[in-house]
């Protein structure tokens, strides 16, 4: 009930923020492991076809960058973090970019207008007008390096420029969107036993002596 911190802010940027830790980590960020909030998001973000495909589940090691993810996976997670997180202003930059305008519908009916989004002040930044227009409360449009219009879209008299929407399967896009679309696998199970691969080996430390071998380098 006191998950949301009114004062705390979360930053979305452009370009997805990715730790070398799995796919959990980083959606949950060092915050208490909620296990119906954490569905509940990945169900929001459109990651749970993702998860699927990958071997290990939510327990896939990333690499740097999430060098071994899509720009699309890359972005939902950074926007998972972000939706999980306790912050009660979220600031995105352009989140539609990185996926198509059918995944982009999903995720704005389900994560930044969905039960999760609910009572958070949203602040998007897009090129995707079309998208957000049925539900936004204050619009500002550029354009000509200069503010076109600003206030409600009820009270607009000017025209917002928007792009057409289509409605297309989710999952397939999904699966297009990571190359997949004739990959069949099984379900990951997202509690497995199973230790997952560690996509970036873990640092360790020698002790004892000095070896001869490094005095001689």
């Amino acid at each position: 009930d006191n998950w949301i911190i009114p004062t705390s802010i979360a930053f979305v940027a452009q370009i997805p923020w990715i730790e070398n830790a799995t796919i959990r980590d980083n959606v949950i960020f060092g915050l208490p492991y909620d296990e119906k909030r954490y569905e509940k998001t990945l169900s929001a973000c459109a990651l749970e076809s993702d998860l699927k495909i990958l071997t290990d589940g939510d327990m896939t090691d990333i690499g740097a960058d999430g060098i071994n993810l899509s720009g699309g996976q890359r972005w939902r997670v950074t926007l998972a973090r972000a939706l999980y997180s306790r912050a009660a202003i979220l600031i995105l930059d352009d989140i539609f970019s990185a996926v198509d305008t059918h995944v982009g519908r999903w995720i704005f009916d389900n994560a930044l207008t969905g039960e999760l989004g609910a009572g958070r002040t949203r602040i998007l930044a897009t090129h995707h007008a079309a998208i957000c227009l049925s539900k936004t409360k204050y619009v500002v449009q550029l354009g000509d390096c200069t503010v076109k219009y600003a206030g409600s879209v009820e009270n607009s008299t000017e025209t917002i420029e928007t792009d057409p929407i289509s409605n297309v399967d989710i999952e397939e896009d999904l699966a297009e969107e990571n190359g997949l679309s004739k990959v069949k696998s099984a379900t990951a199970n997202l509690n497995s036993d199973i230790k997952p691969k560690k996509f970036v080996e873990e640092e360790h430390r020698e002790t004892g002596k000095i070896k001869k071998q490094v005095y001689l380098q």
